[in-house]
């Protein structure tokens, strides 16, 4: 028996007997899962098969601090021209880098979703201290003069003047354990969007 990414054999049987199930490998970010049925002498079983999707690839995110070892609950989500990467922060994890600068790295990780090359910038950069409405989002937004993008070291970063403004909202947010910010990475020339959100809302 065929169904969805699960082979199941023997389709039939009698008496005692093994079942043999074999899955295909996921190729995508996304867990899936499946069901089958086992009858006989009008005795029903219902069986799940749930199968893990690939690991979301992982930026370097400094904005003051450096998140790369807190994500927790990680996860990747691709639309028309947009990518969705969102993740909690294990806040124990998160340690402080006083670089003057705002960068996100990592993104060579990113290649199967976005082209990686001198057209990527910063595109913008919001931040909610609370998360229960919409009095506390600030917002910045960049122009493509106001990023660098290093091939060799594969770090994007902000040269926009703004680092401390910013990171004093980061502080208050991991000093409350509550809020979240989001990073938009675009291509110039594809216009598509890499959106990385943390959600400062988790402790172990």
């Amino acid at each position: 028996m065929d169904k969805a990414f699960i082979t199941v054999t023997p389709d039939t049987g009698q008496n005692n007997g093994t079942l043999s199930v074999n899955v295909d490998k996921n190729e995508n970010y996304v867990s899936r899962h499946a069901t089958f049925k086992v009858e006989g002498r009008g005795i029903t079983k219902t069986f799940e098969v749930i199968q893990e999707g690939l690991p979301a690839p992982t930026p370097i995110i400094r904005v003051g601090f450096d998140f790369t070892q807190s994500y927790y609950n990680t996860t990747i989500n691709e639309s028309s021209g947009f990518i969705d990467w969102t993740t909690n922060c294990l806040l124990p994890a998160v340690t402080t880098n006083e670089t003057g600068e705002i960068s996100v790295g990592n993104l060579k990780n990113f290649s199967d979703f976005i082209d990686i090359d001198n057209s990527l910038r910063i595109d913008s950069i919001s931040i909610n201290t609370d998360k229960t409405g919409i009095a506390n989002i600030h917002n910045w937004t960049f122009n493509r003069a106001q990023s660098s993008y290093d091939i060799k070291n594969d770090t994007l970063v902000l040269t926009q003047d703004v680092y401390y403004e910013i990171v004093e909202y980061i502080r208050t947010m991991l000093q409350t354990a509550s809020g979240v910010f989001t990073i938009r990475v675009m291509n110039t020339n594809t216009r598509k969007l890499l959106e990385l959100t943390i959600f400062i809302d988790y402790q172990a």
